[in-house]
């Protein structure tokens, strides 16, 4: 019985969060504007974790550090007058 009850709590849990991740996906209307969301409100979290021989962790990548490096790449590509053009990054 207490396993059955366990489980009733894990789907309503995953219903929640599914749900609230349905508003927030709702509230951004670009992937540049959630990113930068989380900068701001997560700059701590790991999103990335770089793997050395595809085993090893070796360095990790945080909100904050992509949206810099985003902002930095996007500078870059304004002083380069290359506003509207295709980039491969």
């Amino acid at each position: 019985m207490g396993d059955d009850l366990a489980v009733k709590i894990r789907r309503a849990g995953m219903k929640d969060s599914l749900d609230q991740m349905s508003e927030n996906i709702q509230k951004f209307s670009t992937l540049v504007d959630l990113l930068r969301y989380r900068a701001i409100h997560q700059p701590d979290q790991i999103i990335y974790t770089f793997l050395l021989n595809g085993e090893t962790p070796d360095r990790y990548l945080t909100h904050k550090q992509l949206d810099n490096q985003a902002q930095a790449i996007a500078s870059e590509l304004l002083h380069q007058n290359a506003k509207g053009e295709r980039a491969l990054l």
